[in-house]
């Protein structure tokens, strides 16, 4: 459901305060770390890494629940630290991408990854709420992993 209204968020639909309050957040956290990502001191990465795990993401939270089942703080800090450079050639490219495109492309591109997010959170939560309405023992609807028998 929070992926569906962030969509929407997207496509500029304005539902009152918990918007409001998702901006205040992004405005004081944003001087701070335009600040740090300028600092030339290594420790500075250290806060801006900080700073920026207070911005949600979906992506990064999934992947911090699975870096907490690893067993140990290093295996979980190498699962994260993957998924980090994993994600910079993503960014990379987004942010190149969308520094060459125009104001009015780059909102109709954020529009449709708006209608996809939407779609995405409604799929997600159909299917959350299929899971609940079937039977503990019922045989499942479609088999998630396929595994072949020995």
């Amino acid at each position: 459901v929070l992926l569906a209204a962030a969509g929407l968020a997207l496509c500029g639909v304005a539902w009152g305060r918990g918007q409001a309050a998702g901006a205040r957040l992004a405005g004081r956290l944003a001087p701070a770390i335009g600040r740090l990502a300028g600092h030339p001191h290594p420790a500075a990465l250290v806060g801006l890494g900080a700073l920026n795990g207070l911005v949600p993401c979906g992506l990064v939270y999934g992947m911090l629940a699975h870096a907490a089942t690893t067993g140990s703080a290093a295996m979980g800090a190498l699962t994260m630290g993957a998924f980090g450079l994993g994600t910079v050639p993503a960014l990379a490219l987004a942010g190149a991408f969308g520094a060459r495109m125009r104001p009015e492309r780059r909102l109709t591109v954020q529009r449709l990854a708006g209608v996809l997010m939407i779609a995405m959170g409604l799929l997600t939560a159909a299917r959350g709420a299929q899971a609940l309405a079937t039977p503990p023992d019922a045989p499942p609807a479609a088999e998630i992993c396929h595994t072949p028998s020995r």
